[in-house]
């Protein structure tokens, strides 16, 4: 319980949030992030290592949350165009009965949020 209270708030205070990978194997995990890296090699130390982690921060790309977290469900992302730019949502699951919400705008991460999945109720 200690240690679960603790990771907790290690996660509020770097503005993190990891997500168990449910779909595919740790090899294929590695192997999208080695080569999201490979393409991408002036990232942040500080976006690498939360891709290593398999975790999100607000302001990362969409292509940095795919490469973290890998596609988010499909069928449930929306997406808008306004004047002033882009605002989508996408949805991952996060372990039944929860997912995880991310608002991006402007193909940056703006916010997320973990809740109880609709179809749960």
């Amino acid at each position: 319980m200690c240690k679960a209270v603790l990771i907790f708030s290690a996660m509020l205070l770097t503005g993190c949030a990891s997500l168990d990978p449910f779909y595919k194997s740790p090899e294929q995990i590695q192997a999208r992030k080695d080569a999201f890296f490979q393409t991408n090699p002036k990232l942040s130390k500080e976006t690498k290592d939360c891709i290593q982690k398999s975790e999100i921060m607000v302001g990362m790309t969409r292509e940095q949350v795919r490469a973290s977290w890998g596609d988010p469900e499909p069928y449930r992302g929306s997406s808008t165009v306004y004047d002033d730019g882009t605002s989508e949502f996408w949805y991952y699951r996060a372990g039944y009965p929860y997912e995880y919400t991310l608002h991006f705008i402007n193909g940056k991460l703006d916010s997320f949020t973990k809740d109880r999945s609709a179809d749960s109720y």
